[in-house]
């Protein structure tokens, strides 16, 4: 009798588990992001997930924006976090974020104590950008408003994470614009100054296919508008 009662709290917890899994508690989602996301809107989303799901796993993969779309349409990924606005056959978006541009400087550049500057000011200084590899999307956005401005950026030094973009920049070896979410970074060697551009930002969304919506990816799509729409 005593064997038979430990099998039947099995078969319940096996029963609660299978129900679990078929509403997405249980479970796991694959997160694709790149540096603007991680260093803006989606950390607090992925706490927030973490504490109201925990029991779904969430695999996290750093992937530039131009990566993550051949990756959503492989169902390589579950979700992405990238530059917007995307569309791409298939996939659906949800605008996470809207973020002004920023002029990064050394902290004893002569424009570092200005309250705004605009891109035509910048025309003779020499620019640190990301990599065309990892940051293909941004760059072009980037040379997109330049260019508007009425001249080409002279770019002097190239990184592949933030970090090493505020570095250079840091060094004296030249300026950079960045959106404005790196006011969450701490520095006392670099200046950030808003670039005056009213009607231009950078977009964050969050996309998935809509071929296949797992439960888990399911949960996550309502937490996303819950937390995106308040």
């Amino acid at each position: 009798m005593d064997e038979c009662r430990a099998a039947l709290r099995h078969l319940e917890r096996g029963i609660q588990l299978a129900e679990r899994a078929a509403r997405g508690d249980i479970g796991r989602i694959t997160i694709a992001y790149n540096d603007f996301s991680i260093n803006g809107v989606l950390p607090q989303i992925l706490d927030t997930f973490k504490e109201t799901y925990p029991d779904i796993a969430v695999g996290l993969i750093y992937m530039p924006s131009h990566h993550q779309h051949d990756a959503l349409m492989d169902q390589r990924i579950d979700i992405g976090f990238m530059i917007g606005p995307v569309e791409l056959p298939g996939i659906e978006t949800h605008r996470a974020a809207i973020e002004k541009l920023v002029v990064i400087l050394p902290q004893r550049h002569p424009l570092a104590d200005r309250e705004q500057l605009t891109l035509g000011e910048l025309s003779e200084e020499k620019f640190i950008l990301g990599t065309e590899e990892g940051w293909s999307t941004f760059r072009n956005h980037i040379f997109r408003l330049c260019l508007k401005a009425g001249f080409r950026p002279d770019i002097i030094q190239e990184a592949s994470t933030s970090s090493g973009i505020f570095g250079l920049v840091a060094a004296n070896m030249g300026i950079s614009l960045y959106s404005d979410c790196v006011s969450r970074f701490r520095r006392d060697d670099i200046a950030v100054v808003p670039l005056a551009t009213p009607h231009e930002h950078l977009e964050t969304i969050a996309a998935w296919g809509s071929a296949y919506v797992s439960p888990s990816c399911h949960l996550f799509h309502q937490l996303l508008n819950q937390e995106l729409d308040d």
